[in-house]
C-alpha cells in the first residue's frame, strides 16, 4: 500500500488522510459508513495506545486525527487493521470483480 515516508512517532498527533484509489468510492451508503466506524471502535480497543480524536467520512475518502502514545508502529498496524477489514468488507458487499480496493495512506504531523 503506497504511503508517504514519515516517521511516525510517539506522542505526536497525525492528520491521516485516505482516499480511494482513482478517487474510488469508498462509502456507498450509510451502511458503508457504520461499518467503518464500528471497525475504527472495535480495532481502537485492540490498540489501547491509540487515541482518535476526530474523523471525518467522505464518499471517496477520510480523515483521522490519531495520537500514539507507543511508538509509531502502532498507528501504522491500526490503521492497516481498519484498511484491510474494511476492504474485505466492501469487496464481499458489492462483490468486487475488479482489483482490490485500495486505500492511499497520507500521514501529516499535525502542529
Amino acid at each position: 500500500m503506497p504511503s508517504r515516508k514519515l516517521q511516525l512517532e510517539e506522542g505526536n498527533i497525525y492528520h491521516i488522510f485516505n482516499r480511494g484509489f482513482d478517487r474510488q468510492t469508498i462509502f456507498f451508503e450509510y451502511r458503508d459508513y457504520k461499518r467503518f466506524i464500528e471497525n475504527m471502535k472495535k480495532y481502537k480497543e485492540e490498540f489501547d495506545g491509540i487515541h482518535i480524536y476526530a474523523w471525518c467520512l467522505l464518499p471517496n475518502h477520510f480523515h483521522l486525527l490519531l495520537k500514539s502514545d507507543k511508538l509509531g508502529l502502532e498507528i501504522s498496524s491500526f490503521m492497516r487493521k481498519l484498511q484491510q477489514s474494511y476492504a474485505m468488507y466492501f469487496k464481499t458487499k458489492y462483490k468486487a470483480i475488479s482489483p482490490d480496493l485500495k486505500l492511499l495512506n497520507f500521514p501529516q504531523l499535525f502542529e
